[in-house]
């Protein structure tokens, strides 16, 4: 079963954040179908914007057993 932080995945235009248990890997999917290289070190910013995307999405979504939103 997997852990809170793996299921953060968010992909936006080329881009993908992945977490991992000590912050996020972003990948340029375009550029790099098999993700491996990590830009996060290279653009911060974009992760930030991408994980504040996430956030904002995931507080208006219900959970799928309770139908409770997200807090």
């Amino acid at each position: 079963m997997p852990t809170s932080w793996m299921k953060k995945r968010l992909v936006k235009s080329e881009f993908r954040t992945v977490p991992i248990p000590s912050g996020y890997q972003l990948y340029n999917l375009a550029d790099d179908p098999g993700e491996r290289i990590d830009l996060s070190s290279q653009n911060p910013e974009r992760v930030e914007a991408m994980k504040k995307l996430y956030t904002e999405w995931r507080s208006e979504m219900a959970d799928p057993i309770s139908g409770k939103k997200a807090r």
